[in-house]
């Protein structure tokens, strides 16, 4: 099984992140300076000579936790949140990797000659991320992430990492199982490909009272399929869905690709990868399960660059598939980024090409495709250009369901997300 510091690269490397830029507008924002008024009462403490200041400013923090988080005066939309680490050797810094930056690699400043290292963000109410931390003792390209040991909320995605919800964050209601909610069966197949020349895992998941006499099913394709099983609960959440009545009984399939190249390849707006699903994958779901052929009750599901896959495919197969699901889509994809042309795409400068599906999707006549789409605004480029995926849809004539969620690219934000996509196209009161 591939290991969860190569999954870290799959998803921030090969396809996750474009090209860095900052985009500050609707991010948080680090300060140079010190903001937090805790830390500023320990520098005034300093400042007169205080030498327990230090000793006496930890345990404050060993009760309450890390990060600190605190109020700004006059504003009630954000809050001043500190990253901490104590450290009483020479150290030649400390860094911070979070969903908060998109996953920039940031310095924490120590203070002054003490064991306090600190990093401050303004972060709206609402936000939910994961970090981790590492101490600078050699090079810079061998740092060893860790939790936080003061913050006692931990998740695996795909390592462990140290989670922030502000109090504000949305809740995830479907991500735990119920009691008395049955479950569906989820069943693992090998599925070779003539076309791709390649094998693959495909898991399949059959909703609870699954009947092959029933009539035909509706069907959510999943790219990223060990993704969607590993760090998101997606069969949990198709439980519970379908247990309140919210989406129809459904069967997905979980597709997964065999290596990293052939990820990066198929999910790159890659026409061999549309033929394999329409011409092999599809007809071996309809010689073993009881599953539609209705376009309006087919949906494409993907993340990051899975999303930008399910909308190219929708584009070429309106026929076969009605509906997109595309949780935070690498819609600032560009064919020439895959041959090391590294450009930056943004939204007020399109004219070169970047942004190419968006552009087919100019170019093609309105199709019966409904889209949900959702983004982090921590995501940079990927926030922008998913709004501007959104106004292209929406001007065309699309039916379009869009939110924002105040978190980075990250599991931890879609596996909430996925729910409201699923309900958006597949609503039992609208089918």
């Amino acid at each position: 099984m591939t290991s969860a510091r190569s999954l870290v690269a799959v998803l921030l490397v090969l396809g996750f992140c474009p090209p860095s830029w900052t985009q500050e507008a609707e991010s948080s924002k680090g300060f140079d300076e010190i903001v937090s008024p805790q830390l500023r009462s320990l520098q005034v403490a300093l400042s007169a000579g205080s030498h327990d200041a230090a000793d006496e400013f930890w345990i404050k923090v060993a009760l309450r936790g890390t990060p600190l988080i605190e109020e700004i005066a006059g504003d009630t939309e954000s809050l001043f949140v500190t990253f901490l680490w104590r450290n009483t050797e020479t150290l030649a810094g400390v860094f911070l990797l979070s969903g908060l930056t998109n996953w920039d690699r940031t310095s924490l400043t120590r203070l002054s000659d003490t064991d306090v290292w600190y990093l401050t963000f303004r972060v709206r109410t609402d936000a939910r991320f994961t970090y981790s931390m590492a101490e600078l003792r050699g090079s810079i390209d061998d740092l060893q992430w860790q939790v936080d040991p003061g913050n006692p909320a931990v998740v695996d995605w795909p390592e462990r990492e140290s989670l922030v919800e502000l109090p504000r964050a949305r809740p995830q209601p479907w991500i735990t199982p119920r009691p008395k909610v049955p479950s569906g069966t989820l069943t693992q197949h090998r599925l070779s490909s003539s076309i791709l020349q390649n094998e693959r895992n495909i898991s399949v998941y059959t909703p609870p009272g699954y009947n092959r006499r029933s009539a035909a099913y509706p069907v959510v394709v999943f790219f990223d399929g060990d993704i969607y099983l590993n760090f998101i609960p997606t069969p949990t959440i198709l439980d519970n869905l379908i247990a309140e009545k919210l989406i129809p009984p459904t069967i997905a399939v979980f597709v997964e690709h065999p290596t990293r190249m052939a990820r990066t390849r198929e999910l790159g707006c890659h026409p061999p990868f549309n033929e394999f699903l329409i011409s092999e994958l599809l007809p071996w779901m309809r010689q073993n399960y009881d599953v539609t052929q209705d376009p309006r009750r087919m949906v494409a599901t993907g993340l990051s660059r899975g999303g930008l896959a399910a909308a190219f495919l929708a584009l070429q197969h309106p026929e076969t598939f009605g509906n997109v699901l595309s949780q935070s889509g690498s819609f600032w994809y560009e064919p020439r980024w895959e041959h090391g042309q590294a450009q930056l795409w943004h939204a007020d400068n399109d004219t070169a090409g970047y942004g190419w599906l968006l552009q087919r999707y100019v170019a093609t006549p309105l199709q019966a495709i409904r889209f949900y789409l959702d983004v982090g605004r921590f995501e940079q480029e990927s926030w922008q250009a998913n709004r501007h995926m959104r106004d292209i849809l929406m001007a065309k004539g699309y039916s379009v369901a869009y939110q924002e969620f105040s978190g980075g690219h990250s599991s931890i934000n879609w596996r909430g997300t996925i729910s409201d996509g699923l309900i958006a196209l597949l609503r039992v009161d609208e089918r």
